[in-house]
């Protein structure tokens, strides 16, 4: 993770954060038997609870065991994140994957935001602190990917001309 030790890093966003918004780095426990690991297993709670939500299934529902290999340091790639919280309850997560050897002008952002707490602008807050932290890396690319659950409504079509996505969603 990031070396990055400050309590928040809500500064960036001070222009369309939510009241409340916190984004504090996620610690990486060396076990999760560590008093330090409580963050971890609270991550893992929130990123389960999007993954139901998403899915409307438990098939991509992990334990905190599973997760946390995925989250130590490799010469391949580092792993930054964000835990994202309204008044200290967490409602969310910003995870930034740094090649360090191939593609390195890159940044994989991923964001969840908790459904309880999307729609009023943490997810907005939360990419802005991902663009943040890829620019402070040196990245001057950012890939993503997004998973929507089929709601019925609008769909707002792909500027591509393939797919589209629930405007809803």
């Amino acid at each position: 993770m990031s070396s990055d030790t400050t309590a928040t890093d809500s500064s960036a966003t001070a222009r369309t954060a939510p009241d409340g918004f916190t984004a504090e780095p996620l610690p990486i426990p060396a076990s999760l038997d560590d008093a330090s690991a409580g963050p971890f297993h609270e991550m893992t709670a929130l990123r389960n609870a999007v993954a139901r939500d998403t899915y409307a299934s438990d098939d991509f529902v992990l334990p905190a065991e599973v997760l946390l290999p995925g989250y130590e340091p490799s010469d391949y790639e580092r792993r930054d994140g964000r835990l994202i919280r309204e008044h200290g309850r967490l409602v969310g997560r910003v995870l930034l994957d740094l090649p360090l050897t191939e593609d390195v002008e890159m940044a994989k952002v991923m964001l969840e935001i908790h459904p309880d707490a999307r729609g009023r602008g943490f997810g907005s807050a939360a990419y802005e602190v991902g663009e943040r932290l890829a620019r402070e890396a040196g990245r001057t690319e950012i890939r993503t990917w997004v998973v929507h659950r089929e709601v019925v409504g609008p769909r707002i079509p792909s500027p591509t001309g393939v797919g589209d996505v629930p405007a809803l969603d």
